[in-house]
């Protein structure tokens, strides 16, 4: 049998594992870390087809993301920098990327984030 750490963890040679007697619903993990991003104040699309990052002019924040996971669940935060305040936040419940993040036309960069404030919703 393999040694096993007070915290739970069980070696073996190079690699571990963690043993988790709680469910996978209240485990929150980090998936990306970006030191800077930028929030840009955000035209209406010009056509029908989606939005341009060329048409994005106006940097209104500074920043990091974190983006992490609970379950199904996916939250994406704009933290500021020094204070690690949060500016904003996308929850993506149960997997429904495809309504809450989407790609720009001329760019794989950049991409809109639907931001919920309350009852309203907005771009960011």
């Amino acid at each position: 049998m393999e040694p096993l750490h007070p915290l739970g963890y069980r070696f073996k040679k190079r690699s571990f594992r963690l043993l988790v007697s709680m469910d996978d619903e209240d485990l929150e993990y980090t998936l990306l870390n970006k030191r800077e991003v930028m929030v840009y104040q955000i035209p209406p699309a010009s056509s029908s087809a989606g939005h341009k990052a060329d048409d994005w002019k106006k940097c209104i924040w500074r920043g990091r993301l974190r983006m992490a996971g609970r379950g199904r669940d996916l939250t994406i935060k704009l933290l500021d920098n020094s204070s690690g305040n949060l500016f904003a936040q996308c929850v993506i419940p149960g997997g429904d990327h495809a309504s809450y993040v989407e790609r720009v036309l001329d760019s794989s960069r950049y991409f809109v984030l639907k931001i919920t404030n309350g009852d309203r919703w907005g771009p960011a």
